[in-house]
């Protein structure tokens, strides 16, 4: 982050680095993932600008998509089961 952008954040009593708990001044990426039940990433949208977010539709579409996609996982007895069925 720039000196004149860390200026800013102190003004307000923000001190990222201590916040961050390191000496970083690094500003987390905003996301969101869908993530199935073997716990596969299915879908990600990340953007450092905060303000291009997915449509919900988008999210609620590619949870949808789990449950179509017949993905296999194992659950915790071992068993082999299909996203979105037994």
């Amino acid at each position: 982050m720039p000196d004149d952008l860390k200026g800013v954040y102190l003004s307000f009593g923000n001190d990222l680095a201590v916040r961050n708990g390191e000496g970083s001044w690094t500003l987390p990426m905003p996301g969101r993932f869908v993530v199935d039940r073997g716990a596969i990433v299915r879908a990600a949208d990340v953007d450092p600008d905060y303000e291009h977010r997915p449509e919900p539709e988008k999210t609620i579409n590619d949870v949808k998509n789990l449950t179509v996609s017949g993905a296999v996982f194992r659950d915790r007895r071992g068993h082999r089961r299909r996203a979105g069925g037994v």
